[in-house]
């Protein structure tokens, strides 16, 4: 038999190891190096309702800056003075959304700011229910349109070659579908996706002395 004493120590002492531990949070995302992005892990890090993780670099990246940007729907992860000189390079990272809202299009881009003019691919593929769409040279490559809107998370993945000039913008853009409270109209999410493309269509090909390019 259990004395009172011994009982009640025991009562106290039971919620110290039946506790789980709780997950780590993502920080807010802020500009950084491949170093502060591939030690986000798969914990990342929030840009709005978005949280990107699991960062990946193989090729070389030895220089440049990465960062984030939010424009209500619309969403860009740009890199910049990153000095890509003839080479494959190649990065992948996840997206998902900690709200309701679903995923609608995706594009990337890439620029140059040397005085010699880039040829280079830059395809990007978002898995699952995605299509590689390409950036060649200075561009912006054509948009990819979900239908319908997906839920996440989407693994994007990213192949530059660089044949010659130096690559020293990126840009990958993506726009979620708004849900509104109720439920969604199913012209919104068309509503949206016109938006989205008109932005994007208003935009000339990048410019060489420009910084990260971002949908605006």
């Amino acid at each position: 038999m259990y004395s009172t004493k011994r009982l009640v120590g025991l009562l106290l002492a039971a919620p110290l190891f039946s506790a789980a531990p709780s997950a780590a949070s993502p920080t807010a995302c802020t500009s950084g190096n491949v170093s502060y992005l591939t030690g986000l892990g798969s914990t990342g890090c929030s840009s709005g309702d978005i949280v990107f993780s699991d960062f990946t670099f193989t090729g070389g990246w030895s220089t440049g800056s990465f960062g984030f940007t939010e424009n209500d729907d619309e969403h860009t992860f740009s890199g910049s003075a990153l000095g890509l000189q003839a080479g494959i390079y190649s990065y992948s990272y996840k997206v998902s959304s900690t709200s309701i809202n679903t995923f609608l299009a995706y594009r990337t881009g890439a620029a140059t700011s040397s005085i010699v003019p880039l040829v280079s691919s830059k395809t990007f593929t978002g898995t699952p229910n995605g299509v590689t769409v390409t950036a060649n040279n200075s561009s912006q490559s054509s948009i990819y349109f979900y239908s319908p809107p997906v839920a996440g998370p989407i693994d994007f993945t990213s192949t530059i070659a660089v044949s010659s000039g130096r690559l020293d913008v990126i840009t990958d853009s993506f726009v979620q579908q708004i849900v509104p409270v109720p439920g969604p109209l199913p012209f919104l999410g068309a509503a949206a996706a016109l938006r989205f493309a008109r932005r994007l269509r208003k935009r000339s090909s990048p410019s060489p002395r420009v910084a990260p390019l971002r949908v605006v």
